[in-house]
């Protein structure tokens, strides 16, 4: 069977850069955290990681490529974020070349920040705004080595652009952070000249020959180990997040965590329509589910005895626990250790509470319509970014996007932690990852107007 090559990239090599080396490649943006963990690919395939987001979005994990090399994945790291991940993961199986590579296995360099850049959107090519400091020390070092530039002044220059953030690597930047630091202002021009008109741009170089290198089969060993990956409860986390549903058409697929999430979010009434759902799982987590449906009785003794078993509920504990999980006006309502339990319960470490909520979207034939409304959503942030290229959903203000949120639930800032429990987030960080891809169209865009979990809206209520 004819492998498949997938390669990442983006400022580094452009579509083109790929298809003129490797027609049949199927060429894919910048790898990001759960990217790997979506893609289709066989033993026998190879992916070809040259670029990876690290600021706007979380950087690619380790033991995603861990798992690929484990199912026989042949995985090549140059260049950009490519060589930095081949230089940690070489002695397990992962492939790395060129001379970023090596620089990073030697010690050489080792931040991130060597190889990361400022670049514009896809929808212009990923024009880069400030190189790679990578780029920079290759670029001073062949100066040097060509007698167009002294040895300290070129040591003192590179020392510069080091202690300058990647974002601001620009060559005006670096010529006035150099002379700032020393460098005879005549002689940092001179090194800004050489940047501007003979740069060095080693990592497009090395990205180069390492699809060259995978091209020519017959360099290709076969890999005579692979490694063992351990499950647990992060990595079950991670593959329930980017799990899409099989039937996903669309042009971007959503995954099924995202369409929760919408859901999560707009629906003005979703604490009802999870509650049931949360009690039930709980319930099953505790115990196997028999083959009839558990009476409301029985879930309710299960998910108590939990509790009391994890030792969170004791009534010698109690003026510790109730501000915690119950608010002032339910500290007196029969249900109210129930009320508490689920919420304590619901943010246990590796508990599968996400599917859960799906299969019950599903099975009441709604899940479709709220994956739609999250496609919408978040394709409005392509939209927005495509006006605005330094738009970056990542750096939204937390605090803002908490406070429309809070408003749009009608929420007070004392009963805002429990209101969270309640939509199913752990914690205001867990709450800021999922809210700020929403958020835009929340606000300006086709989420703007509210719906309701109710039977005649966009979902049902599960009921127990």
């Amino acid at each position: 069977m004819p492998r498949t090559v997938h390669v990442y990239t983006g400022p580094t090599l452009s579509a083109e850069d790929v298809i003129a080396v490797m027609p049949d490649a199927v060429v894919l943006p910048p790898v990001a955290a759960g990217d790997l963990l979506r893609l289709d690919a066989r033993a026998g395939d190879v992916v070809v990681i040259v670029d990876g987001y690290f600021q706007q979005a979380q950087a690619v994990r380790h033991k995603e490529i861990l798992l690929l090399l484990e199912r026989g994945v042949e995985v090549w790291g140059a260049g950009s974020m490519g060589a930095l991940r081949a230089a940690e993961l070489h002695p397990m199986g992962m492939r790395g070349t060129g001379a970023v590579f090596r620089l990073y296995t030697r010690g050489v360099i080792e931040g991130d920040d060597e190889v990361g850049v400022t670049h514009g959107p896809a929808e212009r090519g990923y024009p880069v705004v400030a190189d790679a400091l990578v780029n920079i020390r290759c670029t001073v070092r062949q100066a040097v080595r060509d007698g167009l530039v002294g040895r300290d002044d070129a040591a003192r220059f590179v020392a510069a652009a080091a202690a300058t953030p990647f974002e601001r690597r620009t060559t005006a930047e670096l010529v006035a952070a150099a002379t700032a630091a020393g460098v005879d202002a005549a002689r940092a021009e001179r090194i800004g000249a050489v940047l501007r008109d003979r740069r060095v741009d080693v990592k497009r170089r090395d990205a180069l020959r390492a699809l060259h290198r995978v091209r020519r089969a017959d360099l290709a060993v076969a890999q005579s180990s692979r490694p063992v990956v351990s499950d647990n409860a992060h990595l079950r986390l991670w593959r329930e997040r980017t799990r899409v549903s099989h039937d996903d058409q669309g042009v971007a697929p959503v995954t099924d965590r995202e369409a929760l999430d919408a859901c999560r979010l707009y629906a003005d009434d979703y604490p009802a329509f999870a509650a049931p759902v949360a009690l039930q799982t709980l319930a099953s987590l505790v115990a196997p589910a028999p083959a009839r449906r558990r009476t409301d009785d029985e879930v309710s003794r299960l998910v108590l005895e939990a509790a009391a078993a994890r030792g969170l509920l004791a009534d010698e504990d109690a003026h510790r626990w109730q501000p915690r999980w119950l608010r002032d006006d339910e500290r007196s309502l029969a249900g109210a250790r129930l009320l508490a339990a689920r919420r304590a319960l619901a943010i246990a470490p590796g508990l599968p509470l996400h599917e859960p909520f799906v299969v019950a979207l599903k099975l009441q034939g709604r899940f479709a319509a709220a994956r739609e409304l999250a496609r919408a959503a978040l394709a409005f942030n392509h939209e927005v970014r495509a006006a605005h290229p330094e738009f970056d959903v990542q750096r939204l203000d937390g605090a803002r996007v908490t406070a429309w949120f809070a408003e749009r639930w009608e929420v007070g800032a004392a009963d805002l932690d429990i209101a969270l429990l309640d939509r199913g987030f752990s914690n205001r960080r867990d709450f800021l990852a999922a809210a700020r891809p929403f958020y835009m169209a929340g606000k300006f865009g086709p989420a703007q107007g509210g719906f309701s979990i109710g039977s005649s809206q966009l979902l049902r209520v599960a009921s127990t």
